[in-house]
């Protein structure tokens, strides 16, 4: 698979900041809110059109004090935890996004990656991949291709497109969407990235979707959306000096 199978050939991107944002929280807020709201609706239909309606076993008319205080109760217990799933959503759409990876050069001119985290810095280039633990001090290095294909798909997959077998590409009016799996041993991950494109061509933002199985369980592993940042333009890349001195980079 090569790069410009999109109309647009990523590898002009030399340097970027990628910024993310988690959809998780929204996405969660929305199932709760559409268990909830539904019923809150149906049943403040009926008490706004006083609806008869029985009560164990006996029917009641609006006005009754058991018709009211059934509906005060039930409309609360319903409609408060809708509220909660509406709170859920607009923090999780209205939530800045952080930068979590930087597109950079290493001392040689070639293509680098560098993630940051609240629990590790990772720098990957074409042969080396090197993860900092922030928690221990921990520093591992790798060389195995595969390793450092598997970081690169997981923190900037469009400098990885070599590692993409059989991909689904659809496109649409100024977006893409990749579908493709990435299986590991008995692990199974079906990855999808929608790409936004700016009027000038240019991508603007991605959507990630990872479902991940394993074992006979399938979980949502990641869920978020990135922005593309100063493309190409002279940035200021926080290496963690452990790291820089393990890979020369000035």
């Amino acid at each position: 698979m090569i790069s410009n199978e999109f109309g647009y050939d990523f590898r002009l991107i030399r340097t970027a900041r990628l910024m993310q944002k988690s959809r998780v929280l929204a996405f969660l807020g929305l199932v709760f809110f559409l268990c909830f709201f539904p019923i809150v609706a149906v049943f403040l239909v009926l008490y706004l059109l006083e609806v008869p309606i029985e009560i164990d076993g006996v029917m009641t008319n609006p006005g009754d004090t058991a018709y009211l205080q059934f509906f005060r109760i039930f409309l609360l217990a319903m409609g408060i935890p809708s509220l909660i799933s509406l709170l859920i959503i607009f923090l999780g759409l209205f939530t800045k996004s952080k930068p979590y990876a930087y597109l950079g050069l290493n001392q040689d001119y070639e293509p680098v990656v560098y993630a940051v985290n609240n629990k590790n810095h990772v720098y990957i280039d074409k042969e080396l991949l090197i993860t900092l633990d922030l928690r221990t001090g921990r520093l591992t290095k790798s060389r195995d291709q595969n390793d450092i294909q598997n970081a690169m798909l997981d923190y900037c997959f469009f400098r990885s497109f070599e590692a993409i077998q059989n991909p689904k590409i659809k496109h649409g009016h100024n977006y893409v969407k990749i579908t493709f799996t990435v299986t590991t041993g008995r692990v199974k991950e079906r990855r999808q990235y929608k790409i936004r494109f700016a009027e000038s061509g240019e991508p603007k933002t991605i959507s990630e979707l990872i479902y991940m199985s394993a074992y006979g369980n399938n979980n949502l592993r990641s869920f978020k959306s990135i922005q593309i940042e100063s493309v190409n333009q002279n940035l200021s890349i926080p290496y963690d000096p452990r790291i820089q001195r393990e890979t020369l980079i000035p």
